[in-house]
């Protein structure tokens, strides 16, 4: 089950893992000239919770439609540009008006771009591809300029470094060191 886990709780874990369990809460021991550990682990659980968003599994992770924030235009080519929100990590899957199904993102290459130039080879609604570029996506078939927002586009997002959104069972696969 997917939950919200806030920095503090996942610090908490993380703390844990790595076997800084405090025995006795009743006295506080602070070494001055040492290693900041919270600090320490804090990097190591943010660049392993973007990591996790960066692979898009779904099952352990929170996965959003966010058709409503993106924009579409028309690109040269038989295409449209997709653009998603800033805080999007990966897109999983789109589908714009007119398309059968939808599709997973595929690195764009120049031979892909060729490949969709080609009349007999072009994806058409029943098999559209999605070309992954720098900070947009390409979209073959161009999708109905009269309907304007895609259908779905299903991403997973960054809320930042305060909140942690996975599934627990994942929490068992964390390597501290």
């Amino acid at each position: 089950m997917i939950r919200d886990y806030s920095r503090s709780e996942m610090l908490e874990i993380w703390r844990k893992r790595a076997g800084f369990e405090t025995a006795e809460e009743s006295c506080n021991v602070e070494v001055y000239d040492g290693m900041d550990v919270n600090q320490f682990l804090e990097q190591r659980m943010r660049r392993w919770y973007l990591e996790l968003l960066d692979r898009g599994d779904q099952r352990v992770t929170d996965v959003e439609d966010v058709y409503a924030s993106c924009h579409t235009e028309p690109y040269s080519g038989g295409c449209t540009k997709l653009s998603v929100p800033l805080m999007t990590r990966k897109l999983i899957s789109c589908r714009l008006p007119g398309w059968k199904r939808a599709a997973a993102p595929e690195e764009g290459t120049t031979a892909l771009l060729a490949r969709e130039g080609n009349p007999y080879c072009r994806a058409d609604s029943l098999h559209p591809r999605v070309l992954s570029f720098q900070n947009y996506y390409l979209c073959f078939p161009a999708a109905n300029p009269d309907f304007g927002i895609p259908e779905e586009v299903m991403v997973t997002t960054d809320t930042g470094p305060e909140l942690y959104r996975v599934d627990d069972g994942v929490l068992a696969d964390i390597n501290v060191f």
